[in-house]
């Protein structure tokens, strides 16, 4: 692996947050915070069946539903409420 490979992780221009909340205390709120804080450039999409109400972020009810292909996901939800894969 080259670090060409990790081009989008090191240097992303879009970030979604598979789980992002607006609830204080949830893991999602923290990691929305931090990015923001962090003055980080370009889009931030968090995805929650439940409105995420932050300014500077666009929310989504689901992965379906983002408006672009993020350069990074992270996923900050329950196992449970992943969907299964079929990569192995």
């Amino acid at each position: 692996m080259s670090i060409r490979d990790l081009q989008s992780l090191l240097h992303a221009r879009s970030i979604a947050i598979i789980g992002g909340s607006s609830r204080p205390g949830s893991l999602g709120r923290d990691l929305v915070d931090n990015i923001l804080a962090g003055g980080f450039p370009g889009p931030i999409i968090a995805v929650n069946p439940k409105p995420v109400d932050t300014p500077g972020v666009t929310w989504v009810a689901s992965v379906a539903d983002m408006p672009t292909i993020p350069d990074l996901a992270l996923i900050v939800t329950p196992a449970a409420t992943v969907a299964a894969s079929s990569m192995s």
